[in-house]
């Protein structure tokens, strides 16, 4: 169950930077970020509904909470659409691969927890290539600002994982996908109402571009975010933080398809990827354990 659920995560995480692109031919990064968490809300709110979910939220959990919606979604569902629009989705896409190094060294000093010698090589091997996909990067004069701020996407993502599994482990991943995503869209109304961002002319229209959020917040956002929390609580961070090793895969075929450059380099890199992410995650799944959250009775 583990493996299938990181297989449909990195099919819908990949496509959601072509949905951003689209997209950003008629939004502005405001927009489109709050768009998506609406739509995801929307979904997750009605699973929530059939299942006659009630809140299991305590007061001490709204500070790792409210951390959790302002690194690992407000941030990045802002700052990935402006980006996109103006590098193109296998660029940006690429960007986020950083979570599992991220992830493993913030896992030493807030959970304890230490890689194994075969995950360590593994995230140290996707680093290597990582590393040739930025000198690519570097040499098509993408903007050194650029990189820096799309480097804070995989961190803040790194952070809310290991804030998830530290203090909101005992939160079914259905209430806390809600409760992120409705709180991610209160956050940006005021980004809404006071964008002055210019949204660009739709020259293609506008349909496609409606379309492309809508997609990117019922499928790529809420289902996608679920089933990540979920994994997140099965299996841990460092396994389920791989899945964005595999999601600049997605990207690039996505952003190839639309004529986006993709060169020699980028394709050798993605593929020594994906060889060091087969690497940590073989055999690393757990048996599945049903998560009882703490408020439960027995």
């Amino acid at each position: 169950m583990s493996y299938i659920l990181f297989l449909l995560i990195c099919v819908l995480w990949g496509s959601n930077f072509m949905l951003m692109k689209q997209a950003a031919l008629a939004f502005s990064g405001v927009e489109i970020a709050f768009g998506r968490v609406i739509g995801g809300a929307l979904v997750l709110g009605l699973f929530f509904w059939l299942q006659e979910g009630r809140w299991r939220i305590r007061q001490a959990d709204w500070p790792p909470l409210a951390l959790v919606i302002a690194i690992g979604y407000a941030w990045p569902y802002t700052l990935q659409p402006i980006l996109v629009a103006k590098h193109g989705g296998a660029l940006i896409g690429m960007s986020i691969s950083f979570v599992p190094l991220a992830t493993v060294v913030l896992s030493i000093p807030f959970l304890g927890v230490y890689p194994s010698r075969r995950q360590v090589i593994g995230v140290l091997g996707a680093l290597v290539f990582l590393i040739g996909m930025l000198v690519d990067s570097h040499q098509r004069a993408i903007p050194l600002l650029d990189l820096v701020l799309a480097s804070t996407v995989p961190l803040g993502y790194a952070f809310a994982n290991i804030c998830i599994r530290r203090r909101l482990l005992h939160i079914s991943s259905l209430d806390l996908s809600f409760l992120a995503l409705v709180w991610t869209a209160v956050t940006l109304i005021p980004a809404l109402c006071y964008d002055l961002s210019p949204a660009p002319p739709a020259s293609s229209g506008i349909v496609w571009p409606v379309v492309a959020v809508i997609l990117l917040g019922f499928i790529g956002t809420g289902l996608a975010n679920w089933m990540f929390n979920r994994l997140l609580h099965l299996e841990g961070p460092l396994f389920a933080g791989m899945v964005t090793n595999l999601v600049p895969l997605g990207a690039v075929i996505w952003g190839w398809a639309d004529r986006e450059h993709v060169s020699g380099l980028q394709w050798i890199c993605l593929f020594g990827t994906m060889l060091m992410v087969a690497l940590v995650q073989y055999g690393s799944a757990k048996a599945i354990v049903p998560i009882v959250p703490a408020s439960d009775p027995g």
